[in-house]
């Protein structure tokens, strides 16, 4: 069952239990128009509404995750990767319910939010003429850097962190638990542009309303710090084949580093300690409409993905392995493997990832080809942004972002981000022997 917001009458057209292990999930568009103005700033208050209601029924918190498309694309239902979108919610929400293993293992709600803009001008006869499309990127890629470093985005980001990071309130006669609830902020192609640039505005502004003043509990693995101080940010703000110019990574190290943000995953008797990242993106090697086109359009300008000065780290093909399946409950999903870090106690170690081959088909074994993610720099150096580009089996080209490899890999790239996002109960038990 799926249960989405509607924008227009600002309910849930499903009412939701918000039980654990329910395969259920929900969904909101938040629009922008072509100033960056969001278009019904009631539908953004709807969802934050939703996602705090969700948090107190559901003693297993949330999972929050921020698409925006890119160039060619839209808001409307039937848009491809509005449908990916909610392919990939629904691939999120079963994997919930598969964690299920009793009372203690519970899944955790899943609210996905869409973030539209016109991928098209709406009044351009160039954006329905094959072959001429590509004459509208200068005007799409001036909006789409415009909307990204726009106050209303900004405002979603900011409060969306809040509503998900924040501690609840407690009562004198209900004190609870603070619940660890993931916060994804993902952005394909010229979406990309929107989310970096929407997260460099949070560094610029240097918010203190997003100060984390609680003590940290014993369950929390993550260690994020600005300026010395404890503060609330996305578990990963994540760009897949991005069309962002790479001066805009270029300025979030920069605020990164001159902030002096830090961040540390380590889990009490896990044996397990390095520096994840706050940005990540990967651009595909048969990605020509970021590699080839964009420079045209763009002399003597590049995009992050094919910028080498920006890469730290390779991702490479090794060989065929097997990976276990987890867990009593199958929904017939692929699945991955991530294992332990090498060394487990470094600054910025290498990762295997098993991920599968092909589409799972039932009665048949899932094989597996395992990838090795290496720091280029020595392993003893922090870095906050990581760039690198990946095989072409993996996306094919540039819209090639919503196969079952890459849902598995960017669900373990999400995982060695310190967020829980697989069939572990806890962040150390994704990583397999």
């Amino acid at each position: 069952m799926i249960s989405t917001l509607d924008i227009n009458q600002k309910r849930l057209s499903t009412p939701p239990n918000f039980e654990p292990n329910t395969p259920e999930f929900d969904v909101i568009t938040l629009q922008l128009n072509d100033q960056g103005e969001l278009k019904d700033k009631q539908s953004l208050n709807a969802i934050l509404q939703h996602i705090k209601n969700a948090r107190e029924k559901n003693s297993s918190g949330v999972i929050v995750t921020l698409f925006a498309h890119g160039w060619h694309h839209g808001g409307d239902w039937d848009d491809s990767h509005f449908i990916s979108f909610r392919n990939l919610l629904v691939s999120l929400c079963l994997r919930e319910a598969e964690r299920y293993r009793g009372p203690n293992s519970r899944g955790r709600r899943v609210i996905g939010v869409y973030l539209a803009w016109d991928g098209d001008p709406d009044d351009s006869w160039l954006a329905a003429m094959p072959g001429l499309t590509y004459l509208t990127f200068w005007d799409r890629y001036k909006t789409a850097k415009r909307l990204g470093s726009g106050t209303d985005l900004y405002e979603i980001v900011r409060s969306l962190i809040q509503a998900t990071k924040s501690p609840l309130e407690e009562s004198a006669s209900n004190a609870r638990p603070h619940v660890i609830s993931p916060l994804i902020l993902a952005g394909h192609s010229m979406g990309a542009i929107l989310v970096e640039l929407a997260f460099l505005s949070l560094l610029k502004q240097n918010d203190a309303a997003l100060l984390d003043n609680r003590q940290k509990g014993e369950n929390e693995v993550i260690d994020l710090k600005r300026n010395g101080e404890a503060i609330l940010a996305p578990d990963l703000v994540l760009a897949l084949n991005s069309a962002a110019d790479s001066e805009i990574a270029v300025e979030i190290k920069e605020m990164l580093e001159q902030q002096r943000w830090q961040k540390v995953a380590e889990a009490l008797g896990g044996g397990i300690r390095y520096n994840p990242s706050v940005l990540l993106s990967i651009t595909s090697r048969k990605d020509r409409d970021t590699g080839r086109i964009w420079r045209y359009a763009k002399p003597g300008r590049i995009t992050e993905g094919h910028d080498s000065r920006l890469f730290t780290h390779t991702f490479t093909k090794l060989h065929a392995t097997s990976c276990d399946p987890r867990g009593p409950i199958d929904f017939g999903q692929s699945w991955h493997c991530v294992r332990r870090p090498e060394p487990a106690v470094a600054a910025s170690p290498s990762f295997y990832i098993d991920l599968p081959i092909g589409s799972r088909i039932k009665g048949e074994p899932l094989k597996h080809m395992r990838y090795r993610l290496c720091s280029i720099a020595d392993d003893n150096r922090e870095n906050l942004a990581w760039i690198f580009q990946i095989p072409g089996e993996l996306s094919k080209n540039h819209n090639d972002i919503f196969n079952p490899q890459m849902g598995s890999l960017v669900l373990a790239l999400i995982q060695i981000s310190g967020a829980v996002m697989s069939l572990a109960n806890e962040w150390v038990e994704t990583f397999e022997a």
